[in-house]
């Protein structure tokens, strides 16, 4: 038993050195957090009359609540993209897809425009397939912003219809 548990997952290097770096990811990113609300000086000043706010109004009570039910909500559909994409050349379970997703999360808030998001999708992927990861996160990535130019654009001109017809319709009453 001893020699296995020697040869086991525990003192495996490898997953010592992957145990580490999630750790200084972490440790990263909630310094991060911390640094960027630190930096707003009146954010902490205020914190006292948000929640209060928060307490007494309750439309913005109820859009908070929807917000951090919706998050998680969100989260989950974009890991079961990712592993409907990543099925299509690797077997991942769905919580190895999960853990990708907010492991991507992670790495996208320390970086500029989200640039390593796939760095962090991919460290839950065979090594094997770590290049078709890449190509997938960045598919996946591109995906969205196609997605959201379009719907955007179409915001965009129904607003922009929305109001010319309201300030034709002022000029003829």
């Amino acid at each position: 038993m001893g020699n296995n548990f020697i040869k086991g997952t525990f003192w495996n290097p490898l997953k010592k050195y992957a145990l580490l770096i999630k750790f200084a990811v972490t440790l990263i990113v909630l310094t991060f957090i911390y640094l960027q609300l630190k930096g707003k000086a009146d954010f902490f000043d205020n914190l006292s009359k948000i929640i209060l706010e928060f307490r007494t109004d309750i439309k913005k009570r109820n859009l908070m609540v929807l917000v951090v039910i919706m998050m998680p909500l969100n989260w989950m559909i974009e890991s079961k993209k990712w592993h409907y994409l990543t099925s299509k050349f690797c077997s991942i379970s769905f919580l190895n897809a999960l853990k990708g997703t907010l492991s991507g999360l992670s790495f996208g808030i320390i970086s500029p425009n989200r640039t390593v998001e796939f760095a962090g999708r991919v460290l839950f992927i065979p090594n094997k397939f770590r290049i078709r990861g890449v190509v997938a996160s960045l598919l996946i990535s591109w995906s969205q912003l196609l997605i959201m130019l379009i719907v955007g654009i179409i915001a965009l001109l129904v607003v922009v219809f929305l109001k010319f017809n309201m300030i034709i319709l002022v000029y003829f009453l």
